[in-house]
């Protein structure tokens, strides 16, 4: 009678991992999102940051996101042109813009005024809910940080927001129920943008 060959459990771990090593190109290197990114870390540099700060913001979110983000950046910062969007600035509020949705937001409806700055390159709270007529204020040197109503790169025309690309604060009362995304040109390819949700309590 054959004995049968008992193999090691450690040499079928071996085999089994060997069988789905993940090519090396599957993940964008840092290398690679350095090389790519060098224009917005430039313009993350020019806007005040730390070469450090700016370098480990981009250089992670290039990773998570892929290459193609920084390839996408626009060049300068000048005021993006106004284009139709399909935002809708009504009814329904149960959906999500800008990756903000009623059960991610933070509930500041019993607050008399709301207040909105710019830290690092996040808005605090970057997604809200509101009570109608609230004051919100947003905070930002908006001369690098310029706010646009919209989602994720495309501005609504009728958005309240509208476009500010100057000064330091700005002030909006909506008094429509609705789903309201904003973001920071250009910015927003990492991860700057956010929505108010206007409801009433």
């Amino acid at each position: 009678m054959r004995r049968l060959r008992v193999v090691p459990r450690t040499a079928i771990v071996l085999l089994v991992c060997a069988a789905v090593v993940v090519p090396a190109t599957a993940r964008t290197t840092r290398r690679q999102c350095r090389q790519a990114c060098a224009a917005v870390i430039q313009a993350c540099r020019d806007a005040g940051f730390r070469r450090g700060y700016c370098r480990r913001t981009v250089i992670r979110t290039c990773r998570h996101r892929g290459v193609q983000m920084c390839l996408e950046f626009p060049s300068t910062t000048t005021p993006t042109t106004t284009m139709p969007s399909t935002t809708t600035t009504t009814l329904p509020i149960d959906r999500t813009v800008n990756h903000c949705n009623r059960s991610r937001a933070t509930d500041l409806r019993d607050q008399s005024a709301v207040t909105v700055r710019v830290e690092g390159f996040d808005y605090a709270p970057e997604c809200i809910r509101v009570v109608p007529g609230t004051p919100i204020t947003f905070e930002a040197n908006f001369a690098s940080f310029p706010l646009v109503g919209g989602e994720l790169g495309v501005p609504d025309p009728a958005s309240p927001f509208g476009e500010v690309h100057g000064g330091h604060t700005a002030t909006f009362r909506i008094f429509t129920t609705g789903v309201y995304g904003y973001y920071s040109t250009p910015w927003w390819i990492i991860r700057m943008y956010g929505a108010v949700i206007v409801e009433p309590r």
